[in-house]
């Protein structure tokens, strides 16, 4: 029965003709595409976003607690310099 359609349409002709690799583009695949495709590359650059974002909220987080100390170190110093004053 299929000897026949084997003769007319080889089933392996496309296996044949689009080998691995042998597959030609006339354009390459935008770099987002190829990045999405590629499953561990994809996590990495999200990993190393990821990574870079939270670094940024700490460094801006421990500027504002460093701010905070020094403003509170310079009320402290005030009182101190007014409370001597009254006692001498």
């Amino acid at each position: 029965m299929f000897a026949a359609y084997n003769l007319k349409a080889d089933p392996c002709y496309y296996a044949k003709v689009n080998m691995p690799f042998s597959c030609l583009k006339s354009h390459a695949k935008p770099i987002l595409e190829r990045l999405s495709l590629s499953y561990a590359n994809g996590l990495l650059l999200y990993t190393i976003i990821s990574a870079g974002v939270v670094q940024a909220f700490f460094a801006r987080s421990m500027k504002a607690k460093k701010e905070e100390l020094k403003a509170m170190k310079t009320m402290n110093s005030g009182k101190e310099e007014t409370a001597a004053t009254t006692t001498v």
